[in-house]
């Protein structure tokens, strides 16, 4: 039994370490999205200024983009249209 006792207190340690990491980098503007952080719509291509992926510890990852206003927002990492942004972009660098 206590064997147990201690593989679950270590793992319940180790969660709520990834879950205080996970809060800090949402609170410190860091590279994790709240839920309700994310949008629906499409972002005009020339309001966006840089992206960058959320990090894997996330609880939910998606792309973070920095908009020309200072502002920020996620987007979902299945969206199609970020998807055809990222393939643009890749392009367009790699031809400059």
């Amino acid at each position: 039994m206590r064997p147990i006792f201690s593989v679950c207190s270590v793992l319940l340690i180790l969660g709520l370490v990834a879950v205080t990491q996970a809060l800090y980098d949402i609170r410190s503007g860091g590279s994790c999205c709240l839920r309700d952080a994310f949008v629906n719509k499409r972002i005009p291509v020339n309001r966006i200024d840089s992206y960058t992926l959320t990090r894997r510890i996330c609880p939910r990852r998606g792309y973070i983009l920095k908009l020309k206003n200072q502002k920020s927002c996620c987007v979902e990492i299945s969206s199609s249209w970020m998807k055809d942004y990222i393939t643009k972009k890749l392009i367009t660098t790699k031809n400059a």
